[in-house]
């Protein structure tokens, strides 16, 4: 993967309320999600970050600092797919989590799954990037 290829075309189309964009940051795919992810738009979302990280061997951030609406059920279609990208070997990340989406993710998440089989968290993508950039 070249630092700056989009791979956008890997993704089918997610639905018209959910955006999702793809592209190789720093050696790093980086998911940019846009729109409002909720018990309508989960299982795309799912669905398209398991084509996404299939064959990727480095590292993969999902960022949310443009989704403009997560309900609970779009956390949870959010986890799926990072339980699927995990099980092959992703590395996983999150980043631009919002303050109610943070609680949310505590909430739901933190005490119901393991802390080793949850993204790490960042507060932006470039931090993820500084940590998780090969090299």
């Amino acid at each position: 993967m070249s630092s700056s290829s989009t791979i956008s075309d890997r993704v089918a189309p997610v639905s018209g309320r959910l955006g999702l964009r793809a592209a190789v940051r720093s050696g790093v795919l980086v998911i940019s999600l846009t729109g409002e992810l909720d018990l309508c738009t989960q299982t795309q979302l799912a669905d398209a970050l398991d084509r996404l990280t299939h064959g990727v061997t480095g590292p993969v951030v999902v960022d949310l600092a443009d989704l403009g609406f997560c309900d609970l059920r779009g956390m949870a279609g959010l986890m799926s797919g990072f339980g699927l990208a995990k099980r092959r070997g992703v590395v996983l990340a999150i980043a631009g989590l919002s303050p109610t989406q943070t609680r949310m993710w505590q909430i739901a998440f933190t005490s119901r799954v393991p802390a080793f089989q949850q993204p790490v968290r960042y507060p932006d993508v470039e931090d993820a990037l500084d940590d998780l950039a090969p090299g």
